[in-house]
Formats: structure tokens, C-alpha cells, sequence
């Protein structure tokens, strides 16, 4: 009996399938996507073959989809064994947090891969100071534990594991490759404002990450 019990509880803890819904490409995509969306939708997850273009833009493929979109966006590139191994491979997550409102989003994103991972998180506070003597470094790295602070709790309410840092003087796609390269880390979730215009534009930081990052970045946009 005890062990029935224990093959039942086992069943029910296993991941559910995933509804997945085919379309033949019969419209153009933003259309396609803007009908699919009046369904309700809360979240736009794209993750397509090509995201930036040689320009360091995005590549048209991932503009006409979020032009079908007005909610929330979350842009995916996979990179290493992300992308030749995606159904196993593991995840390293790195947090760039700033305590905004979207860093508190792309936070709770990033909190809940690794709790359905089973895996723990970094946090890393980024503020460029430029040259400062010890006293300005002092209290940038105390104002970055405060501001952490927050995530750290974020993490605990869902049993999370999570460490933090703090980088002062480096610029903040220097200092978030510097930290992802340093630690091995297999994702960098962040999260990112639309800027205005046409264009579907993150900004320079994002922008960089995702021209040079050797981890898998996902960009969170609330």
C-alpha cells in the first residue's frame, strides 16, 4: 500500500504535456499572431532561428511577430548547449537586477526557471560609478545589498536557492558578460524597456548581450 501510494504521488508530480497548437503559415505572421492574441494571452515567448540582424537590430522575423503583440514580450536566444541540446540542456541563471518595476518582472521569471529547474539564481546589482575613491564604491556596494535585498526575498517565498553580487565601475553589459563568463552561467534573464518608435529597440545593453553573450539570454518585456 505504502508503496502504491508513493508510485501515485510520483504521477502526480510529473511535468504536464504542453498544449501545442500548429498553424499552416497561410497569413502573414503579425496577422496570424494578432488573431491567435485576442484569444487572451498574457505572454509572447519568441524564440526564432535568426533574432539580430547584422545591423544589431532585430532581424525582421522577430519584429513581425512582436508587431502582432501588444502584451508582454519575452525574446529568447539560445546559445551553446542551449541551442544543440534544448531538451536537456541545464540551466546556470543570471538575474541582472536593478529594482525597477520590469527588473522585478524579468526577477520573477528568472525565480520561477529555477524553481521548476530545481536550481539557483543569481542576482547581480550593476551601477557604474566611473572613478571614485573608496568611500563611493563603499556606498554603491551597500545601496546594491539594499536593492537586492528585494529579490532575495522574492526567491525565498518560493524556496528558491539564490546568491547575490555586486559590480561597481564597469559598464553594465561589461559588467554582466564579465559575470556571466566569470561563473559559467547557461542564461541571462533581464529585463528590458521598449523604446519608443517603429523599430522594435531593448537598448544598448540588451543590444550588446545579445551580440556577444556566450550564455542563452532571455528578455523580459512587462
Amino acid at each position: 500500500m505504502r508503496i502504491a501510494a508513493v508510485e501515485r504521488r510520483a504521477q502526480d508530480q510529473k511535468p504536464r504535456k504542453a498544449a501545442v497548437t500548429t498553424r499552416a503559415r497561410a497569413k502573414q505572421t503579425e496577422v496570424a499572431i494578432a488573431e491567435e492574441a485576442q484569444k487572451g494571452y498574457n505572454l509572447l515567448v519568441v524564440g526564432v532561428a535568426k533574432i539580430t540582424a547584422p545591423d544589431s537590430g532585430f532581424h525582421p522575423d522577430v519584429e513581425c511577430v512582436a508587431k502582432g503583440f501588444a502584451g508582454p514580450l519575452a525574446v529568447v536566444a539560445a546559445r551553446g548547449r542551449h541551442l544543440q541540446r534544448p531538451a536537456d540542456g541545464r540551466l546556470k541563471i543570471l538575474a541582472p537586477f536593478t529594482g525597477t518595476s520590469v527588473s522585478h518582472q524579468a526577477a520573477e521569471v528568472a525565480v520561477s526557471l529555477a524553481r521548476a529547474t530545481n536550481v539557483p539564481i543569481t542576482a547581480l546589482f550593476v551601477s557604474h560609478t566611473g572613478v571614485g575613491d573608496g568611500r563611493t564604491a563603499g556606498a554603491t556596494h551597500r545601496q546594491g545589498e539594499a536593492i537586492l535585498k528585494e529579490v532575495v526575498a522574492l526567491a525565498e517565498r518560493y524556496n528558491t536557492e539564490i546568491r547575490t553580487a555586486v559590480s561597481a565601475g564597469d559598464m553594465a553589459e561589461e559588467a554582466i558578460l564579465k559575470e556571466a563568463d566569470g561563473g559559467r552561467y547557461d542564461l541571462i534573464v533581464m529585463g528590458v524597456n521598449r523604446r519608443p518608435g517603429a523599430t522594435l529597440l531593448f537598448g544598448d545593453v540588451s543590444a550588446s548581450l545579445l551580440e556577444k553573450s556566450k550564455a542563452s539570454v532571455l528578455l523580459v518585456l512587462i
